[in-house]
């Protein structure tokens, strides 16, 4: 949520999402600090927020850019980083609420992880209020179609992870910003009213 608030680099954003074992790294003990002479660098979160502002203006990352993130985060952090770009999603939360019908055909490929992992970022980018206010309507409408389609394809898991998230207080603003639309609060309760426990 902080970084999200700070339009940090997404690429960093989500790939703490995922790898949450990066964002502040392994603890040493007092003999491996001591036989490392303090060398050994590991992520921390202010690390992090220089690798973002570092890469933000590096569309494309070689591997010399690679090496500048490992005297950052450290080598293992940053391998892990390089590995995760290869891995990013096909389509982002913007383009999702945006322009969700020339995008749909991306969402095909996403297994329950992706649509997860799309869900916290559609959240997270309505909660920072980051969209263009002339569009409120549009990203209510997509973001209605997007939640049928993920319904549609079978998906409702990935629908009830998005419900549990949206109530809760971590996305109280953009919670806010979906009950103004009697479209989406009345889908997402007729689903919710529509989960038989077994």
């Amino acid at each position: 949520m902080w970084a999200a608030e700070r339009a940090l680099d997404p690429r960093v954003v989500a790939f703490i999402q995922k790898h949450h074992e990066h964002l502040d790294g392994l603890a040493l003990t007092a003999e491996e600090a001591v036989q490392t002479a303090g060398l050994v660098k590991t992520p921390d979160r202010r690390a992090w927020a220089r690798v973002a502002a570092f890469i933000a203006g590096h569309p494309v990352l070689d591997d010399i850019h690679i090496k500048m993130i490992a005297g950052m985060v450290g080598s293992q952090a940053a391998l892990a980083f390089k590995q995760a770009l290869g891995a990013t999603l096909a389509v982002t939360a913007e383009q999702i609420l945006l322009a969700f019908a020339r995008h749909r055909a991306k969402l095909k490929a996403f297994s329950l992880q992706d649509i997860v992992l799309l869900n916290e970022q559609i959240l997270l980018y309505l909660n920072v209020q980051r969209y263009p206010r002339d569009k409120v309507e549009e990203i209510r409408k997509n973001l209605l179609a997007y939640l049928k389609h993920v319904k549609r394809t079978g998906q409702n898991e990935a629908v009830a992870h998005f419900a549990s998230l949206a109530e809760g207080p971590r996305f109280e603003r953009a919670m806010a910003m979906i009950a103004e639309s009697l479209d989406l609060i009345g889908f997402l309760t007729d689903y919710i009213q529509g989960i038989q426990v077994i």
